[in-house]
């Protein structure tokens, strides 16, 4: 009984332990690519994807070749995954080949990495639900072997045995039925696993799935953002510089006072006109000197108009 339960708690142990071996370490790299590969389906860069999904072609059957029994549902399945997408993709883009050298791991934006770490989780979960299902079945042949040894031993009872006899038939009769209860709460809990397993499964794929959906939709919005920033720069290079609006305003100053200074001495010669123009001593002036005069006060004020509706303009 203790060497059945012994051995239950290593198998378990062993399937609960992470691996390290050097195909799996394989495989999640190609899972990398594969990947990489949908990302760049999904933003419309098909010759880059195909590359991508021929050198994950490439590894997994390396990986076939190498471990011929090493999960062979899982890899035919991805390999199924893979021929899927590169069968349209060689339609469309014919003589591509896979590109050498291979990348190395550790260069996918955050994203993408985060779905890679999601996939090993889900490789993980596979190998978690294949070693109970291991066990589920050998619970299942121990558990039909002690049915049968306690079939075996309640036909075998003699009618008449001494009580010696009898009782240690019964003795035995009771050690198999307690080994085949043991196997029954070995079975039952190994199928509560196995579920709680596959439901685990289900929700990493979801989120796998989710995660690929989001990521040509970030990488929408970044572009959006991308032109947004450009067109912002592209206006704020065309806006005038503080220095030249500075030059500018001083060079209207100086004028503006130049326009002042002018004005000023045109108001002083105005007034000087009118001044010999209305004084009493020049009564015996002339007519032809004092159209002369009025004229030149006529030019002056014209002037003076000028400058001032000159100066008005440039202060608007």
């Amino acid at each position: 009984m203790k060497r059945l339960l012994a051995l239950a708690g290593l198998s378990l142990s062993l399937v609960l332990a992470p691996s390290a071996s050097a195909q799996e370490d394989q495989y999640v790299r190609i899972f990398n690519l594969i990947v990489q590969a949908d990302a760049l389906r999904a933003d419309g860069k098909g010759r880059e994807s195909l590359e991508k999904y021929l050198e994950a072609q490439d590894g997994l059957k390396k990986i076939q070749s190498a471990f011929p029994s090493w999960n062979v549902n899982v890899l035919n399945f991805r390999l199924k995954y893979i021929t899927d997408r590169i069968t349209p993709l060689m339609q469309q883009f014919p003589g591509t080949a896979m590109p050498k050298p291979i990348l190395p791991p550790g260069t996918m934006d955050p994203l993408i990495g985060r779905i890679s770490g999601l996939e090993k989780a889900l490789f993980d979960k596979d190998q978690q639900i294949i070693g109970f299902r291991a066990d589920k079945e050998r619970a299942e042949a121990a558990m039909r072997d002690a049915e049968a040894k306690l079939r075996e031993a309640l036909a075998a009872r003699p009618k008449d045995v001494d009580p010696a006899e009898m009782a240690k038939a019964q003795d035995r009769v009771k050690l198999i039925q307690k080994d085949l209860d043991i196997q029954k709460i070995t079975l039952e809990q190994q199928t509560a696993k196995l579920s709680g397993l596959a439901k685990e499964k289900d929700a990493l794929q979801k989120q796998i799935e989710d995660e690929k959906r989001e990521l040509p939709m970030l990488k929408t919005q970044n572009e959006g953002l991308k032109r947004q920033v450009g067109e912002l720069s592209r206006q704020v290079g065309a806006l005038p510089k503080v220095q030249d609006l500075q030059a500018q305003l001083a060079a209207v100053k100086t004028e503006l006072k130049a326009t002042q200074v002018q004005n000023e001495a045109l108001q002083k010669d105005n007034k000087k006109m009118e001044t010999l123009l209305t004084d009493p001593g020049l009564a015996t002036v002339d007519a032809s000197k004092l159209k002369q005069l009025e004229k030149e006060r006529d030019d002056l004020q014209k002037k003076l108009n000028d400058a001032l509706k000159a100066g008005g303009e440039k202060k608007r």
